[in-house]
């Protein structure tokens, strides 16, 4: 049997390190461990020096995935750390980000590499399948265990922050009253309608831009199940991204 291959992931925030170890761990099985520090059944031992235990995690790892969100750039000194570390021990590492996090914000720490954007499906699958190209391990169906694994409401957890509702949906017939709520200029990325049958991209609302206390009256949307609950991707007139959910009431 072939020895495991150790992944090891930096971050700074538990919810998208805990959902990326989840992927990680029902694509690859028994063929990986996975460091994650947050948790206790994937991280340190009780007692284990901090800094001893995580250079010794990394200079065992096949590869580092390092996280970096809005928060963390500039702020972690572990993550910082963990990267100086794995680039003097020539760690393969797969910078990636999330929680709304510009691309452009790392063109130092990528050292000229792509960082996907875990927030869009197809970037994080295409991350999880070179990685596993890169160390050998047996092909897997990525996007189906992102879909499975990870329905819109959870997925939406690598995309921003959950943020108090600021999208009411009522449905008038065959028509869709969409308001916003908030006090931003709000620009919908993406919706999909989660129920019993599964989950369903609602198209109709994708690309909308609503004003500050706005709202629009949307033809057509006789396929929205009423009492159903629509996942909402969206981002404010700063580009700062969010998530949330709304419930569609009926007349």
């Amino acid at each position: 049997m072939s020895p495991k291959k150790s992944i090891f992931i930096s971050h700074s925030e538990p919810g998208p390190a805990e959902l990326l170890e989840s992927l990680l761990r029902d694509l690859y099985g028994q063929a990986i461990d996975v460091f994650n520090s947050t948790r206790a059944s994937s991280g340190l031992a009780a007692g284990e020096p901090i800094d001893q235990g995580i250079l010794a995690r990394i200079e065992s790892a096949a590869a580092m995935i390092w996280l970096a969100t809005p928060h963390s750039v500039g702020n972690s000194f572990w993550m910082s750390w963990e990267l100086g570390v794995a680039s003097a021990k020539k760690i393969r590492t797969i910078p990636c980000t999330c929680l709304g996090l510009p691309q452009t914000s790392l063109p130092l720490l990528q050292d000229g590499r792509n960082a996907p954007d875990l927030g869009d499906a197809q970037q994080l699958a295409a991350m999880l399948s070179a990685l596993g190209a890169n160390l050998g391990l047996d092909d897997a169906d990525v996007m189906e265990s992102v879909d499975r694994l990870l329905p819109t409401k959870a997925r939406s957890q690598f995309w921003g922050r959950e943020s108090p509702q600021a999208i009411a949906l009522r449905a008038l017939g065959d028509r869709l009253l969409v308001t916003n709520t908030s006090e931003d200029t709000v620009r919908i990325a993406a919706a999909e309608e989660r129920s019993v049958g599964g989950e369903k991209s609602v198209e109709i609302l994708r690309g909308m831009t609503l004003e500050p206390a706005g709202r629009r009256v949307v033809a057509n949307a006789e396929s929205l199940g009423r009492n159903s609950t629509v996942y909402l991707e969206w981002k404010d007139q700063g580009g700062a991204r969010f998530f949330s959910s709304a419930g569609v009431r009926g007349d």
